[in-house]
C-alpha cells in the first residue's frame, strides 16, 4: 500500500496582529465565537476545509461567518493582504502549525523577471519520506 505526503504552508500571522489592525471588529469576532460557543480551533477547521462548524447551527454559522466577513473586509482594506485562517493538528513530525491560526495571503510579488516570464514558470512543491 502506498502512502504520500503533501507539502503544505502559510504565511500566518499572530492575532495580536491582526488586533493591532482591527481591534473593534477582532473583538466582535471572537465575541460571536464565544456566544455561539464556537472555539477559535472549530472555526478554523470548518473554514479551511469549506465545512460546516461544528456545534453551531445554521443561524450561528450565518451570524459567525458575517462578523468573519466584516473582520477581514477591514484587515483586507486597511493592510492590502487577505486575511485568512488555516488549521492544522500537529503530529510528532516537526509540524510547526498546530491548531487554528490567523494567515495572509497576498505576501509576495514576482521579481520584473519572473512577471516577464511567469507563463513558462511552474511553482511546484514536494516532501521526501525517510
Amino acid at each position: 500500500m502506498g502512502m504520500g505526503t503533501y507539502a503544505c504552508r502559510a504565511d500566518v500571522i499572530d492575532i495580536d496582529f491582526v488586533r493591532e489592525i482591527c481591534p473593534k471588529e477582532l473583538d466582535e469576532f471572537l465575541y460571536t465565537l464565544s456566544k455561539c460557543d464556537v472555539s477559535f480551533d472549530d472555526f478554523c477547521v470548518a473554514n479551511t476545509i469549506g465545512d460546516e462548524i461544528d456545534n453551531a447551527d445554521k443561524v450561528e454559522t450565518e451570524l459567525i461567518e458575517a462578523v468573519y466577513d466584516a473582520l477581514k473586509c477591514e484587515f483586507d482594506s486597511k493592510t492590502g493582504l487577505q486575511l485568512e485562517t488555516v488549521y492544522h493538528f500537529a503530529e510528532d513530525r516537526g509540524d510547526e502549525l498546530n491548531g487554528g491560526s490567523f494567515a495572509v495571503e497576498g505576501v509576495y510579488q514576482l521579481t520584473p523577471a519572473g512577471e516577464k516570464y511567469k507563463d513558462k514558470i511552474v511553482e511546484k512543491s514536494w516532501t521526501i519520506w525517510g
